[in-house]
């Protein structure tokens, strides 16, 4: 059976040159230190009782990588204890103890392409986009919002300069039984730098975080820094974004995004506007790409570092910019 994969994360790697220039991107980025098979002749010895160069072949020992990041660096899901410690009125769930059935649901694609940084999304803007796909949303969809913004992934602007859910669009989609709500973007929000602008300028403090905030009274979730969705048709039966338990469940999970298709392509005219919802349906969908791993190894839930994706196994279905 043939399959095409499209991966649906971004890579954890070394910032690019000229890409951190302050902002987010110089909290969140990975620091990653590669290791030769010449690098590592301590950790073998450790390993195997001070076995020296003589028991490695040619001398070679292993190949390895060494990270250090957050949470946040690559693909994600946030968990509500990310935004506040109760939601609800009650403690506020961590990563691990998320039920999995809400990563793996049919999937809306609702392209807000052409706002600009720093745009607030609104409600009329949601509702446009929604109706541009030819179907209501339906109750447990995970919906994903296009802005493009993975084509900047890599440079100054990927991390600070981009359009993000309002308060009101974000409590509209949880009212219509919207669970999960992704982006491209590193963040629901709009960039920080457009956050900092609107507060000092009116001294509202609420509008700092207000997509996030919104889990204080609504729990929901949020898949942050995906990619490709241009790749996905408007709507597509199953996706699959499964957060990986962190050892100390506190916030977030790294996740690895994927989707498959049958036959190598997506079905004619798959994502076009207009035409009844089942036409558009891709039903040849049967699985996704869901491992966690680095170059090498499956470490601590971390997913991919920069290209190392393992597709042989797989599972069922900083100021403002102008």
């Amino acid at each position: 059976m043939n399959f095409r994969f499209v991966d649906l994360s971004v890579p954890i790697q070394n910032p690019v040159e000229g890409e951190i220039s302050g902002g987010m991107g110089a909290i969140l980025a990975a620091d990653i230190e590669y290791q030769t098979h010449a690098d590592t002749h301590r950790e073998f010895a450790a390993m195997f009782a001070g076995a020296g160069p003589e028991a490695m072949p040619d001398g070679q020992a292993i190949g390895a990588e060494k990270l250090k990041l957050t949470a946040h660096a690559g693909t994600h899901v946030d968990a509500p204890w990310h935004y506040f410690p109760t939601s609800e009125g009650r403690p506020a769930r961590t990563i691990d103890q998320l039920e999995l059935e809400h990563f793996f649901a049919p999937g809306v694609v609702l392209d807000l392409r052409g706002h600009e940084p720093g745009d607030r999304i609104e409600v009329p803007d949601l509702e446009a986009a929604v109706e541009a796909t030819g179907a209501p949303l339906a109750a447990g969809e995970i919906v994903c919002l296009r802005f493009g913004q993975d084509e900047h992934f890599g440079t100054p602007r990927y991390w600070d300069d981009y359009p993000g859910l309002g308060a009101a669009a974000t409590r509209w989609l949880i009212e219509r039984g919207i669970k999960v709500i992704g982006t491209d973007a590193p963040g629901l929000d709009r960039g920080n730098p457009y956050m900092a602008r609107d507060w000092k300028a009116t001294g509202d403090a609420s509008l700092l975080w207000e997509a996030h905030r919104v889990g204080i009274d609504h729990e929901y979730f949020q898949i942050e820094k995906l990619a490709n969705l241009g790749a996905l048709p408007s709507h597509h039966p199953r996706d699959s974004h499964r957060p990986r338990r962190v050892r100390d469940h506190r916030r977030i999970g790294p996740e690895r995004a994927g989707y498959a298709v049958e036959g190598g392509e997506l079905l004619p005219g798959a994502g076009e506007p207009g035409g009844d919802r089942a036409s558009r349906e891709p039903r040849e969908i049967v699985g996704v790409l869901g491992l966690s791993q680095l170059e090498h190894h499956v470490i601590g839930g971390i997913h991919h570092v920069v290209d190392a994706a393992l597709t042989h196994r797989l599972e069922p279905l900083p100021e403002p910019v102008g």
